[in-house]
């Protein structure tokens, strides 16, 4: 018995990579969130963007262990399959090896 061909052709669609991920989330959050999440109440909490629908959510401080894994488990809650990127508000990184984390120029923060 043959199969019939009915001319569909289905498209896959491929996972970004780590970095498509990181340039996405920081485009996200500079041209969008940057200038209402950033302000002095949030600087040092961590944000997790989806960088396929934009939604987010802020969570703990650096400081407390484990909130850059509630934050990231929080935003998953509202969407099983959000692509996340996960960043520290008012720094430029969310982490460091060997060194200190400094914050953002203190001008760039709202009051």
């Amino acid at each position: 018995m043959a199969i019939p061909r009915t001319g569909i052709i289905l498209k896959m669609k491929t996972r970004p990579t780590a970095e498509e991920i990181v340039e996405r989330g920081e485009r996200i959050y500079h041209d969008r969130l940057q200038p209402s999440v950033e302000t002095e109440e949030n600087v040092g909490h961590y944000i997790a963007i989806d960088v396929e629908t934009g939604a987010y959510v802020i969570g703990g401080s650096y400081s407390d262990v484990g909130s850059r894994l509630e934050t990231s488990r929080e935003l998953l809650a509202k969407n099983p399959s959000a692509l996340i990127y996960l960043g520290l508000i008012g720094y430029p990184a969310s982490g460091a090896i060997g060194g200190s984390l400094r914050p953002n120029s203190p001008s760039t923060h709202r009051k």
